[in-house]
């Protein structure tokens, strides 16, 4: 008898493991920076730097970066910018069982950045971040999928699926453009403010790669090249298209994509008039890439024989069965009213926005997802000391992403972004935020899947035997098959069919059976 095998390789999730880290951390405005009266507003984004697996727990460390803009007491409409970051390194302890060669893949969102001022030469910058790591895990197992060579075994097959990790892939994808002012703004001085605003990400796989396509938002505010030296603005939207090589990609695989921006510059050059008005984008996105593949499999389930005593070994596999990859769009619109410290709006400039997923629950075939979107906005105040202000609207969703079939038994991942922002100024101290959400879920069922690793062959009792009459008159039980049927009475199902005449396996209660012993291959009377 030849046993063939295959590996299984199947994947499954080890769970989830979330924690809070909060860097925090004093700052001097650097000697060439003038003194700050007024913080207008900053941004932050976590940039991860390494992790690994040591002694249960996992180590990972990064770094904070942040801006802040703010207001400066040398003149009117005077504005400046300052840089930093905070490095950290953390760790938090791992479920039982992850070993070194488990999958574990990061996701950061800041839940609080504040920037305070201690004193007009010295800030102070406290965040809180929460970290979750994702961990998937791979089993080597080999299970039995034939028998070759031997026609007195009878073995039974049965179809499985479940979800391999095909490839996981880290690579870096660069955002590289040109951008031209508007003829109605004057040419660029000094940049004073940037900030990008990434869309939705679309991931498409290909024959050995992944094509990718987005849209990115630029805002900047600048002082001008002309005799007044005025404070101006643009607004930019960069639609971005590439692939990144992987070898492993077909268009079979179903891929879940972080990402991650890792740099950003803008360097203003001449255009060909020699005038300052053109920006040369470069903008580098850290790609943390999965690759999920559907796998079928036909897999023996029983196995006997009529001349030896065939044990197969039996061993539960952890596996995830593909249920669906959803992207589920959620409309939310709120009036927003402006804090009333600050001055009336004008004009509004720029808005951006953020997903903030704060809970999910499965639900009836679905996944309920709440959270908020902070909508930020920059807009020119009813003041000529100051005419910049910011105010920041929190607008709470929830949306259900459908996924039919899903129960308690499924494990998920959601990201979610913004697809469109409009605001639409009502009054001088109202404006309404119209926002296009994007979720997106990929959603597995976990199952233990009993699969044969091994079989062992021994001397039948033949004692036993023996005392077996040749031949039987049965009648069929409930849960009866003609396999189970087969097996008790060491014969073949061929044997019993032939028998009796049957042209399928379809049996009912209280049919009645004669059957045939068989010891060694031959029918015994």
């Amino acid at each position: 008898m030849e046993v063939m095998k295959r590996k299984m390789c199947a994947t499954y999730d080890m769970g989830k493991v979330v924690t809070q880290i909060t860097p925090e951390d004093d700052f001097n405005v650097p000697d060439v920076k003038p003194d700050i009266a007024k913080i207008l507003k900053s941004t932050g984004e976590v940039q991860l730097d390494s992790q690994q697996t040591m002694d249960g727990k996992l180590l990972f460390s990064g770094k904070l970066l942040f801006k802040v803009l703010y207001v400066t007491g040398q003149k009117e409409n005077s504005l400046a910018c300052m840089k930093g970051e905070i490095p950290f390194s953390e760790s938090l302890f791992l479920p039982e069982g992850v070993g070194a060669d488990a999958e574990i893949h990061i996701d950061t969102q800041i839940e609080d950045l504040s920037v305070g001022m201690i004193n007009s030469r010295k800030l102070s910058v406290n965040s809180i971040i929460t970290v979750i790591a994702n961990i998937l895990s791979s089993n080597g197992e080999e299970a039995v999928v034939g028998i070759a060579f031997d026609n007195d075994v009878q073995y039974m097959t049965r179809q499985t699926s479940f979800v391999t990790l095909a490839d996981t892939h880290k690579d870096i994808f660069r955002i590289k453009d040109e951008i031209v002012l508007p003829s109605n703004k004057p040419n660029i001085a000094e940049l004073l403010w940037s900030e990008w605003q990434p869309g939705t990400v679309d991931c498409r796989p290909m024959e050995g790669r992944l094509g990718i396509r987005g849209e990115l938002k630029l805002f900047i505010i600048y002082i001008a090249g002309d005799e007044s030296g005025s404070l101006q603005w643009s607004e930019h939207m960069m639609p971005f298209a590439g692939e990144i090589p992987i070898s492993e990609c077909n268009e079979a695989l179903y891929p879940y994509v972080r990402c991650r921006p890792v740099h950003r510059e803008i360097e203003v050059k001449a255009d060909d008039d020699g005038e300052q008005r053109i920006m040369v984008i470069d903008e580098a996105v850290e790609l943390d890439i999965i690759l999920y593949e559907e796998n079928e499999r036909e897999l023996v389930s029983d196995v006997y024989s009529s001349m030896v005593d065939m044990e197969p070994e039996q061993r539960d596999v952890k596996c995830l069965e593909l249920l669906g990859k959803n992207s589920s769009r959620c409309r939310v619109s709120e009036k927003v009213h402006i804090n009333d410290a600050n001055p009336q709006i004008l004009q509004i400039c720029s808005s951006n926005s953020n997903v903030k997923i704060d809970s999910t629950a499965i639900v009836e075939d679905g996944i309920l997802v709440e959270g908020v979107v902070e909508a930020t906005m920059l807009y020119i105040a009813l003041d000529d000391k100051q005419p910049f202000y910011e105010t920041i609207g929190v607008i709470p969703f929830s949306h259900k992403i459908e996924v039919p079939g899903i129960d308690d038994t499924c494990v998920y991942n959601v990201l979610g972004s913004t697809e469109q922002l409009s605001v639409i100024m009502l009054s001088s101290e109202d404006v309404e935020c119209k926002i296009s959400i994007v979720l997106e879920a990929i959603v597995f069922r976990t199952k233990n899947e009993n699969i044969i690793v091994d079989i062992r062959e021994k001397p039948y009792d033949t004692e036993k035997i023996a005392a077996m009459p040749g031949i039987v008159g049965y009648v069929v039980q409930p849960g009866d098959t003609l396999w189970k049927i087969a097996k008790k009475f060491y014969t073949t199902v061929e044997s019993i069919k032939e028998i009796n005449g049957l042209t399928d396996d379809m049996l009912k209660v209280g049919d009645k059976l004669v059957i045939m012993k068989k010891v060694a291959g031959k029918d015994v009377i």
